[in-house]
């Protein structure tokens, strides 16, 4: 087959790790299909040229990322030229890749209104990888009723929403947004995150956390102050906190509770340095307000990390006590709690089991299958 995969986000020059988890998926599939990536970003910087393409080719996997600036006196009509410049490039790509078999949106909106053009226009099926995490409730996101209309007006024409938990799909189906559901993960590459236990920090013991540092969010405070009330008693670990983004806040926070010693901001780690740093760490800590399937979670599975974090979003559909542990939302004391359980009974989770749920579940051949699955079906159905 051959499969266009368009997204609200993709990594690229403006924002680099903005939607990797698509990236991620569009390298999965390649392993199967022919995969074409196509993404439009503005950006402001380019002045004497207001297109700019670039392109990336690596076996079965083609992408393009276009992007697009305009004059300050145009601005009002970047979304506008953002739908124009979308439906010119498909031209020039199908004209170098062929028509595609299947429209792989992700994120529905906006990127949902191109998908919908081109099938209406080429009556090609399209189906959409939902990520965000707005339609969760617990998010307390209110979506605005024009743009909630629009949203189920997209999601009634797609053959079908791949959201990557059942938690998800819930939400959406809460919301009336859609019809079709299979539920498709995030992928892993376990070439890169592998479970090494010699190499793990035992004096003192690592414990790791990866985010975007939004407070409101990831609860990076809370998480501090449980390392500070575990420090009362118990001076054999530490934290690495690891983000692309820096926080000021949580880093002068750091020093109001005397723990600058054992709280290490790491900044951002590339996928190699960041399965060093797990192969080295003695847990994962998140203890977010809410979340869909943080991709760190499978990561950590996959590098044979046990997870302590908190029972939101779609969590719980794949950590249980073989592989961590589950505490409530804001509950610092249960955070402390599973720490020092973690601390005193590290030996007892199976690295390799881990692992080897990682490789089962979410590894490229693992998801590669599940969307092949999906594109086998939806074509089979327009026969």
């Amino acid at each position: 087959m051959n499969i266009l995969f368009l997204s609200s986000w993709y990594p690229n020059k403006t924002t680099p790790t903005n939607g990797d988890f698509v990236q991620r998926h569009a390298q999965a599939v390649s392993t199967k299909h022919t995969v074409t990536v196509l993404h439009v970003a503005y950006d402001s910087t380019l002045t004497h040229t207001r297109i700019q393409i670039n392109e990336e080719i690596s076996e079965n996997l083609y992408q393009r990322i276009v992007y697009f600036s305009l004059p300050s006196y145009f601005s009002f009509l970047k979304k506008i030229w953002f739908i124009f410049i979308y439906l010119q490039q498909y031209k020039a790509i199908t004209k170098k890749n062929g028509t595609p078999s299947i429209i792989h949106a992700n994120v529905l909106f906006p990127i949902g209104i191109v998908a919908i053009i081109l099938q209406k226009i080429y009556s090609i099926p399209v189906v959409v990888s939902e990520h965000w995490h707005g339609y969760l409730s617990e998010s307390g996101h209110v979506i605005a009723p024009f743009q909630l209309r629009i949203i189920r007006f997209l999601a009634n024409r797609v053959q079908a929403i791949l959201p990557v938990t059942h938690h998800m799909q819930k939400s959406l189906q809460k919301l009336q947004i859609g019809h079709t559901y299979y539920v498709v993960p995030n992928v892993v590459d376990t070439q890169i995150f592998s479970p090494q236990p010699s190499k793990r920090n035992l004096n003192p013991f690592d414990f790791i956390h990866i985010s975007t540092l939004k407070d409101d969010t990831k609860n990076v405070s809370g998480i501090l102050r449980a390392i500070a009330e575990l420090h009362k008693t118990r001076k054999d670990f530490r934290l690495n906190i690891v983000s692309e983004n820096t926080n000021k806040d949580l880093e002068e926070y750091v020093h109001t509770l005397h723990i600058e010693h054992i709280v290490t901001f790491c900044g951002y780690k590339n996928r190699k340095e960041l399965s060093d740093m797990m192969q080295a760490s003695i847990a994962l800590l998140l203890f977010s307000n809410y979340e869909s399937l943080p991709c760190v979670i499978v990561e950590a599975f996959a590098s044979g990390l046990p997870v302590i974090s908190t029972h939101v979003g779609g969590i719980s559909e794949h950590l249980n006590s073989d592989k961590g542990i589950l505490i409530p939302k804001g509950d610092e004391t249960a955070l402390v709690n599973a720490m020092k359980t973690v601390l005193e009974n590290h030996t007892t989770y199976n690295a390799e089991l881990l692992a080897a749920y990682a490789q089962q579940e979410f590894s490229y051949n693992a998801i590669a299958e599940k969307f092949d699955a999906v594109y086998t079906q939806i074509l089979k159905h327009r026969c």
